[in-house]
């Protein structure tokens, strides 16, 4: 992996992106691990076998909804305007004061967290203002599979035809 990415794997910033993948749930093993896998979900989110509106899911569930301040953030706000920053560091650290965070916590949790929804596609101009579009709305935009059966009589053979359409 690390030759892949050309990084020493006893370096500090690559031992930052295995605990982080980690944290996220993409991967299973330590720095300290002979070998690092992807989680079953993590998979899901990578894989170019799956469809866009599964690989999406995946993505949100580990980006957003399964970290506990970033899911709260994602259902104060998803539907509506992204709000200001002052205002969204007051509502993790008010929200949040068992765990200790202060005001340079909150700060990197919601850039964290606006870089998640930039990623996901939730964040988006409408009307002229950043809104959080819900991941509803996303999946809606993505191409959805198409099944078109089609029996071919010629003794035992049956052809299925998988497509996709985009929604307009």
């Amino acid at each position: 992996l690390f030759d892949e990415l050309k990084k020493s794997p006893d370096s500090s910033a690559s031992r930052m992106l295995i605990t982080n993948s980690n944290k996220y749930g993409l991967t299973k093993g330590s720095y300290q691990s002979e070998f690092l896998e992807l989680t079953t979900k993590g998979l899901k989110a990578v894989s170019d076998d799956n469809s866009p509106y599964l690989s999406l899911t995946a993505k949100f569930e580990l980006a957003i909804s399964e970290i506990d301040v970033y899911n709260f953030i994602y259902t104060k706000y998803a539907g509506n305007k992204l709000p200001a920053l002052a205002g969204m560091i007051d509502l993790i650290k008010d929200n949040f004061k068992e765990k200790g965070i202060d005001s340079d916590d909150a700060h990197a949790i919601i850039e964290t967290f606006i870089v998640n929804i930039k990623y996901l596609g939730l964040l988006l101009t409408i009307s002229g203002a950043e809104r959080i579009v819900t991941i509803e709305h996303a999946l809606e935009k993505l191409p959805t599979p198409v099944v078109v059966e089609t029996n071919v009589q010629s003794d035992t053979v049956d052809l299925i035809h998988i497509g996709t359409s985009q929604k307009e």
